[in-house]
């Protein structure tokens, strides 16, 4: 039993190390970058190849992922969603790296916030036969007000058979003050993000990255801030949705993952 519990000691003091290691400050980014690479090898856990825990990454990366809850369009937890984990490629992971560490450079108080990243198909099969069912409008004065029938959420391009966050490297995300809570109003599915002119999954034009609708300047410069970062670092935008990207050098391109998240 003693034995037992050295040993148990140790495995924990060396992890602690080694993470406390990947976040020294006084590394090159180089060698951060490699380091952050590696300790995924070092730690594994029950992931496909290629696959990574976003917190394993940058643990700075604040997380509120919203179909592990009820707090999405569809009212309900979502199968699939097991975990409140954020799962990436590597390489999505070590590109969301350094756009963190750009947007503290721009504002300490800055954190990106991560909505969704990898997707099971099932999940994408789940918001499909949703958006299917014409008596479900349970969401329907936040989400989609416009929308006499749920079906042309399909036409307009936001729902679809296939979805890019099953391939690992497409993530939905913000930017928010660490200085205020994160706390979603039920009433109108606001949080901590910084003005952005429409809330994450809302189906309607206001969430195009350029429409006429959207008249605040802070939320044109906000949105613009969130691109521009993005962009830099490898990842493409989704002209529809303020809050989508996907990275261009994507390590599975054309296959669809199924995997639980947990």
């Amino acid at each position: 039993m003693i034995l037992l519990l050295i040993t148990l000691i140790a495995f924990f003091n060396f992890k602690s190390q080694a993470k406390k290691k990947i976040f020294d400050t006084k590394i090159s980014d180089h060698e951060r970058v490699q380091k952050l690479s590696d300790s995924g090898k070092k730690f594994k856990r029950k992931l496909p190849y290629d696959f990574v825990y976003l917190s394993d990454i940058d643990p700075t990366i604040h997380q509120d992922l919203r179909y592990f809850g009820k707090n999405n369009f569809t009212g309900k937890h979502v199968v699939g969603y097991k975990k409140h984990k954020c799962i990436m490629t590597r390489s999505a992971a070590l590109a969301l790296f350094k756009v963190q560490k750009d947007l503290k450079k721009i504002n300490k108080y800055y954190s990106l916030k991560v909505y969704d990243s990898y997707r099971p198909q099932k999940a994408v099969n789940c918001f499909w036969n949703w958006a299917k069912d014409k008596g479900d409008l349970k969401m329907k004065k936040i989400f989609y007000p416009k929308f006499l029938d749920k079906k042309n959420l399909f036409a307009k391009g936001y729902i679809a058979k296939k979805s890019g966050h099953s391939r690992g490297s497409t993530i939905d995300l913000t930017i928010i003050d660490i200085r205020k809570e994160n706390r979603i109003n039920t009433a109108d599915f606001s949080d901590n993000s910084i003005n952005m002119g429409s809330i994450f999954d809302y189906f309607g034009k206001e969430s195009h990255y350029e429409n006429d609708l959207i008249k605040d300047l802070e939320a044109k410069s906000n949105r613009k801030l969130l691109r521009d970062l993005m962009i830099t670092h490898g990842f493409y935008p989704y002209e529809k949705e303020w809050w989508h990207f996907t990275l261009k050098n994507e390590s599975h391109p054309n296959k669809y993952f199924n995997f639980d998240i947990e």
